[in-house]
């Protein structure tokens, strides 16, 4: 892609867009920054400080994150924090919802191999 762009003169008598149409190149891509595929130095900084408290704490997420960071004096959004663990792939170690087989009920009592129903709380059994 890069060695068609180079291809593409702004000084040649063709008009960019017919010379983008020989060249397969859209005209977007021709005049369209390439982004860069290595992140930069402080984006691996933030990583690397980003891992090492994953690793201590990995239920941290990403306001967490940048609270810890802001306390080393990293001054960081937290939308950068959610994209470069994203990046790294860390996801927050989380309890996720009670299953409801789970939840205890509160109308029998519950022994070592059999189910007591509650005692009877009618008035029944009082003198008058």
């Amino acid at each position: 892609m890069n060695a068609r762009k180079n291809w593409i003169s702004d000084k040649e008598q063709l008009s960019v867009s017919t010379q983008c149409e020989l060249a397969g190149v859209t005209r977007s891509g021709y005049y369209g920054q390439s982004k860069s595929l290595m992140p930069n130095t402080e984006d691996l900084e933030l990583m690397k400080l980003i891992d090492e408290e994953y690793t201590r704490h990995p239920f941290y997420g990403s306001r967490r994150m940048k609270q810890v960071l802001l306390a080393q004096g990293r001054k960081v959004n937290r939308k950068r924090v959610q994209r470069l663990m994203r990046t790294w792939g860390l996801r927050v170690w989380r309890q996720g919802p009670i299953p409801a087989n789970r939840i205890r009920s509160t109308r029998s009592i519950h022994t070592c191999c059999e189910v007591l129903p509650l005692p009877d709380r009618t008035m029944s059994g009082l003198p008058m």
